[in-house]
């Protein structure tokens, strides 16, 4: 693994921005750089289990060596982003209860701006409201 950084959001951020690529392009941008190298084995595993859960399309092409896949994001950026938030708050509530949403939002919003607080109110009173 990429130290501590995990390597599927890594993988989804580059089919963000490139829209579509083949595993061995995944690979090449993720090792651009970086002094340990993944293997083609490691990313292949990755972009397969996104594959599986849903998060990629993909379609196969032929070339010199055979058959391969192209893969793009089968979500939007921010459909990705909610459930990637969506899971680290599941996983902090089970684990610590509403605390867990309680110091969320303590940690959360110290990092926010006076717009951004102003932002989170309207969509806190719209849910109320709700």
């Amino acid at each position: 693994m990429m130290g501590r950084e995990p390597l599927e959001p890594k993988v989804m951020e580059i089919l963000f921005r490139k829209g579509e690529a083949t595993v061995r392009e995944i690979l090449e941008e993720i090792n651009r750089d970086k002094e340990r190298k993944l293997s083609l084995t490691t990313v292949s595993t990755v972009v397969s289990r996104l594959y599986r859960k849903g998060l990629l399309l993909r379609e196969s092409a032929r070339g010199r060596g055979g058959t391969y896949y192209i893969y793009r994001p089968a979500v939007t950026r921010e459909e990705y982003e909610r459930m990637m938030v969506r899971e680290a708050v599941d996983r902090l509530s089970r684990i610590l209860g509403k605390v867990a949403l309680l110091r969320f939002v303590e940690e959360s919003t110290s990092r926010l701006d006076e717009e951004e607080l102003r932002e989170l109110l309207r969509r806190i009173e719209e849910r109320v409201e709700k």
